[in-house]
């Protein structure tokens, strides 16, 4: 109870100096929203239908999660499209963008994997692709707007954005967390917390401010 107490004097301490509260969008930021580092004309994520490996695609295609530019694919020359298009993935052992799977059914028959690589477009019409948070996140940073800060966040597994405020060296942030299922470690119910962080994308603070039990889902 005293450590969360400290915590609010110190988030208290940063307020007096912050601008007034804005929520986050319904809807994902337009593409051109985003603060791309210098170079890069076009940038998209793709989520790709992989084996329990991990290493192999095993359905052809992708879905595209994520786009952002400063001209839009369209406005390329045909050839450097359709080679873009059918830019292979790296799907080597430390691709961490986004991992994980979905079982269909409750005995885990049906279960699918999901793995995903970013690839980009430079000013000169050259094809980059890349696997890794790291190398990814180096051409969003430093964080310029919401947009760039709800996908930095959004990386680092904070799903229930609720509002954002500028702060003396970054954001401060509400997030709420919905657990549907008891844990080792949380009950179910709604946990909010406010988060403090820097424009180069490093958690300062985490607070839980409130929470919430409510029913857990049933299966």
């Amino acid at each position: 109870m005293k450590k969360s107490l400290l915590l609010l004097l110190m988030f208290v301490s940063v307020n007096i100096y912050a601008e007034n509260w804005k929520h986050f969008g319904r809807s994902n930021p337009s593409p051109e929203a985003y603060e791309l580092k210098k170079g890069v004309a076009y940038m998209e994520m793709r989520l790709y239908e992989v084996d329990k490996s991990y290493h192999k695609v095993v359905k052809k295609g992708y879905k595209v999660i994520w786009k952002a530019y400063h001209k839009p694919l369209k406005s390329f020359d045909k050839q450097v499209v359709r080679k873009f298009k059918s830019a292979a993935p790296n799907l080597s052992a430390g691709t961490d963008l986004v991992k994980y799977s979905i079982a269909y059914r409750l005995d885990g028959s049906d279960k699918h994997y999901f793995i995903a690589n970013v690839f980009y477009i430079d000013v000169n019409g050259k094809i980059w692709r890349m696997n890794t948070k790291k190398d990814f996140l180096s051409y969003i940073l430093p964080i310029d707007n919401s947009a760039d800060l709800s996908e930095v966040l959004w990386l680092k597994s904070y799903y229930g954005l609720k509002k954002y405020r500028k702060v003396p060296g970054g954001y401060e942030v509400i997030d709420v967390e919905s657990i549907n299922f008891e844990t080792d470690k949380k009950k179910c119910g709604e946990y909010t917390y406010r988060i403090l962080m820097d424009r180069n994308g490093h958690i300062k603070k985490k607070v839980l401010v409130n929470s919430k039990h409510t029913p857990c889902a049933v299966i």
